[in-house]
């Protein structure tokens, strides 16, 4: 369109497209990673608790029968996702969930975790300790985003378990 006082076409000039252009590039690059990192967190919550529903059955079972189940099919809980072999680990979706029961290399607990990643929720299984349960959130010793959000859930110092992943206790 002419503008009717200087003769000329009216439109932005290349400077004013590239202020919106780099604008926009700016926010985008500071709102991905925060994006990126609420998702991971969103997801570290579904892992909680699909631990504690595991946990929960463990329990269960121990207090009926004075130990616990030798694999997942033992609990009284309805897996949705594929079993393993050993019927020690089930994976639906996103999460990988395994229970550990009388594995001289591994201490009695039930871990669930994002597919591809450490990051998760991790009950110690203790017979005796009927109470409180003992809740962790791992995270790998390489990855610095799941250490963050382990940090930010609980607050605690880590410990290195010695497989490459970090415990942070509730």
């Amino acid at each position: 369109m002419k503008n009717r006082s200087t003769g000329r076409l009216g439109g932005f000039t290349l400077i004013e497209l590239l202020v919106v252009v780099l604008t926009i590039g700016i926010l985008a690059a500071v709102a991905l990673p925060q994006y990126q990192k609420a998702v991971l967190r969103s997801r570290y919550a579904q892992t909680q608790i699909l631990a504690r529903n595991l946990y929960d059955a463990a329990q269960r079972y121990y207090l009926a029968n004075g130990e616990y189940a030798p694999d997942l099919t033992g609990l009284d809980i309805r897996l949705g996702g594929t079993l393993s072999a050993n019927n020690q680990t089930v994976s639906f979706g996103n999460f990988q969930c395994s229970y550990w029961v009388g594995n001289e290399n591994v201490s009695d607990s039930v871990v669930c975790a994002l597919h591809g990643s450490n990051l998760g929720t991790r009950y110690f299984l203790d017979g005796r300790n009927m109470g409180a349960p003992t809740r962790y959130c791992v995270a790998s010793n390489r990855a610095v985003k799941e250490q963050e959000i382990c940090k930010a859930e609980t607050g605690a110092t880590p410990f290195d378990s010695g497989t490459g992943t970090l415990h942070y206790k509730y």
